[in-house]
């Protein structure tokens, strides 16, 4: 059975949900399924779950060190979102950013922290992730809440074809996020000249592979 890795990054006010997480991710652990947290939240590693517990200067530091770029991640009150950049513009680079962590998973995985999730073996079966370098839970596009990547070069290093991605992720946040937009044309290109496969689907909501709550951000019971 195929290991797997989701890593997420988390800085800021604790959510409501913290205890909901674990355990929802514990449930997939004898499926093969483990997860990485790189938050400053008061959580504690258990089971299939790795609780990475840092600062954003401690991530800053990782950022410069994996990417080779001048990057500062901080918090700015005054901002309508605190943080000074967005985290998900960094979710294409995980296969690099987070290498020392992926060691020994087929494929790695990112996601937000408001998503609960259903049986994923149920639709991300080994005969079907077979069929793929890489997959979305948003059709023909790259989804930020849940998008898996065969951990192997030619797909962690995908994310350098972004024209500008240095200056992308160096710079203040843009309107365009690296992963949904920019991640997405350059996957797109990389199939139609068979350089990898990217297959897609859209099993969210309620009964299906996971539900995402950022409407309501409350755990769904």
């Amino acid at each position: 059975m195929y290991k797997k890795k989701i890593c997420k990054m988390y800085y800021g006010k604790p959510v409501a949900w913290m205890d909901e997480i674990i355990n929802n991710c514990n449930k997939l652990k004898k499926h093969e399924w483990y997860f990485t947290f790189f938050t400053d939240m008061p959580m504690e590693s258990f089971e299939n779950v790795e609780i990475v517990k840092s600062d954003t200067k401690w991530f800053s530091n990782l950022v410069r060190e994996k990417l080779g770029i001048d990057y500062d991640l901080h918090f700015t009150p005054e901002a309508k979102y605190p943080l000074s950049k967005h985290l998900y513009d960094l979710w294409p680079t995980q296969g690099v950013l987070f290498e020392d962590y992926n060691k020994g998973y087929d494929f790695w995985g990112h996601g937000c922290m408001d998503i609960k999730y259903g049986n994923l073996n149920k639709w991300l079966n080994d005969e079907f992730l077979d069929q793929l370098d890489i997959f979305s839970n948003d059709p023909d596009a790259i989804c930020g809440p849940f998008s898996l990547y065969r951990n192997e070069e030619k797909v962690n290093e995908l994310f350098k074809e972004i024209p500008n991605w240095e200056g992308l992720l160096e710079g203040p946040p843009e309107d365009l996020p690296m992963d949904e937009y920019w991640m997405t044309k350059i996957v797109r290109e990389a199939r139609d000249e068979d350089r990898i496969r990217f297959v897609s689907a859209f099993w969210q909501g309620k009964d299906s592979m996971m539900l995402h709550f950022n409407k309501t951000k409350q755990w769904p019971k």
